[in-house]
C-alpha cells in the first residue's frame, strides 16, 4: 500500500515536471529579451513613426549605419532621413536571427520584412537582415552601430559543399 500511494506521488510529481517543461519550451526566445533588443525595438517603433526626438536617445553620439545600398551614415544623417516630413507607410514585421554577445559588446540580428502602404508603392514588399551593436550609456542600452542587407531569398540556399569549377 506504501509504495502503491507513493507511485502515484511520483508520477504525479513527473507529469507536473513535464508540463513545466513543455511550457518553458513553448515561450518564444524573443519572450526573454536582451536590453539591446529591446532599444533596437523602442528604435524601429521610432523610425516607423519618423519620430526622430524618440530616436536620439537611442542612438550613440558617434552611431554610424551601412545601408542596404552600402553608404556609411552618420547619426545626423539617419536622423534626417526619419524627419516627419519623409514620412513613409510600413508594416514591418520582424524575427530575431541572433541575440547574442561578441567581446562583451551585445549584437543582435533580425529579419525585417516590410510592406510599403503609401499610394505609391502600396502592397511592395522588401525583406533586410538587420545587425546592430549596443553598449551602456549612462545606465540604459544604446545602439552605436546598425548594418543592413537586403535578403533575396529567390537566390535560394549556399550549398553546403563548395564544388570546383568543374562540378566536382
Amino acid at each position: 500500500m506504501f509504495f502503491k500511494h507513493n507511485n502515484r506521488k511520483i508520477l504525479a510529481l513527473i507529469n507536473i515536471a513535464s508540463f513545466a517543461v513543455f511550457c518553458i519550451i513553448l515561450i518564444p526566445i524573443s519572450a526573454f529579451s536582451s536590453p539591446l533588443s529591446e532599444s533596437v525595438d523602442r528604435l524601429l517603433a521610432s523610425e516607423n513613426k519618423f519620430n526622430p526626438d524618440e530616436m536620439a536617445p537611442l542612438l550613440c553620439a558617434d552611431y554610424q549605419e551601412i545601408s542596404p545600398v552600402g553608404d556609411l551614415d552618420t547619426r545626423a544623417q539617419v536622423l534626417s532621413f526619419y524627419a516627419p516630413s519623409n514620412r513613409s507607410a510600413v508594416i514591418l514585421e520582424k524575427t530575431v536571427l541572433s541575440d547574442t554577445s561578441v567581446n562583451g559588446l551585445p549584437v543582435l540580428t533580425e529579419r525585417l520584412h516590410y510592406t510599403l502602404r503609401d499610394p505609391a508603392h502600396i502592397g511592395r514588399e522588401t525583406t533586410l537582415i538587420g545587425t546592430w551593436i549596443g553598449k551602456q550609456v549612462k545606465g540604459h542600452m544604446t545602439v552605436c552601430h546598425a548594418q543592413f542587407t537586403i535578403f533575396h531569398p529567390t537566390h535560394g540556399r549556399i550549398p553546403e559543399k563548395p564544388t570546383s569549377a568543374d562540378g566536382n
